[in-house]
């Protein structure tokens, strides 16, 4: 297989994923950055004096925000996706992950909670 074959196979896998209701943000984020490191090998930043790699590098990391949040489940997590999406200036993808990550652990604290008995 050609590398510009490969690298259009990872760039459609990458847009294809999507975080399934049983899996973890942590698992779906691992899949995710196994898919942004294969191609960043395709996609190389060389630094220069003049200032684009930085700016590259910040089209980039915006990028890989979005294909995080538009994978995300929206069904349990609709509401902070639309709210990160919002935020002007776009908070970083670990910030993100962090949010995405807390929000899951309260929801399944809230899936095991029993209701109380009299």
């Amino acid at each position: 297989m050609s590398n510009g074959q490969h690298k259009q196979e990872l760039k459609h896998a990458l847009s294809e994923c999507k975080q399934t209701s049983t899996m973890s943000v942590a698992d779906y984020f691992g899949k995710l950055e196994k898919l942004w490191d294969d191609l960043a090998a395709f996609n190389p930043v060389l630094a220069c004096v003049c200032g684009m790699s930085k700016q590259f590098q910040q089209k980039l990391d915006e990028e890989i925000f979005l294909d995080f949040l538009y994978g995300i489940n929206r069904e349990h997590y609709g509401h902070l996706r639309s709210q990160l999406l919002a935020q002007d200036p776009t908070p970083s993808l670990d910030w993100a992950f962090k949010a995405t990550n807390k929000e899951e652990q309260l929801q399944k604290c809230d899936h095991q909670a029993t209701p109380m008995t009299l």
